[in-house]
């Protein structure tokens, strides 16, 4: 199934598993003693870790074999649910809380949550779709949106612990920016635009985000 973007599922899919075991590299790398240091924001490296680990578990809770979608890409899904002026806060207290659902050995949990993610995306049937709180969106383009996720957090925790060289697989950084430059395409496309081709640098705080 092709997205407007003309990305299809059997191109996310690699892209999904690049991301995840490069997210679980990571993680499976952090010295348990740095788990409660600065990871992002508000939160600490547990924390983080335990946030990003839930784009695994949104997977599985939203998929379904079939279903009239109504958002048509990645880009359009986090423009819908960031529209939401306390959805920031209630990420930021979901991060806190999953941490407890990580138990007593949170890689072990988090590599367990991976794996029955992708057995079910895997095994999902043709034309199979994510019921999400903002909508329903097929299931390339709400895996496109867990890639960017997995990749982006990830490269919140190599910098959280001492990682700023790291640089993400290669279809995982493409599905990455494809649904963030579709995220991009707003009033803002100009700055930019001329950013990306060395005609101006990014303002101080440039996001994609809204």
């Amino acid at each position: 199934m092709h997205s407007d973007r003309g990305l299809a599922l059997d191109e996310v899919l690699p892209a999904f598993r690049e991301a995840s075991d490069w997210y679980l590299a990571a993680v499976e790398g952090v010295d348990p003693a740095q788990f409660g240091a600065p990871g992002l924001g508000e939160w600490s490296v547990l924390e983080l870790v335990a946030h990003a680990s839930r784009a695994y578990l949104t997977l599985e809770r939203y998929l379904q074999p079939s279903g009239r979608i109504d958002i048509e890409t990645g880009a359009d899904f986090f423009r819908l649910a960031l529209a939401d002026p306390t959805m920031n806060a209630a990420v930021a207290a979901r991060g806190r809380d999953e941490v407890a659902a990580l138990g007593d050995d949170p890689v072990a949990t988090i590599r367990a949550r991976a794996a029955s993610a992708l057995v079910a995306v895997e095994g999902a049937a043709p034309g199979a779709v994510c019921v999400t709180f903002a909508g329903t969106l097929s299931l390339a383009d709400y895996l496109a949106t867990r890639v960017v996720e997995l990749t982006i957090h990830t490269l919140d925790l190599a910098a959280a612990v001492g990682g700023d060289g790291a640089e993400p697989p290669g279809a995982a950084a493409r599905v990455s920016l494809i649904v963030l430059s579709g995220l991009a395409a707003q009033p803002s496309s100009a700055v930019l635009l001329r950013a990306l081709t060395g005609r101006a640098e990014l303002p101080h705080g440039f996001t994609a985000f809204p």
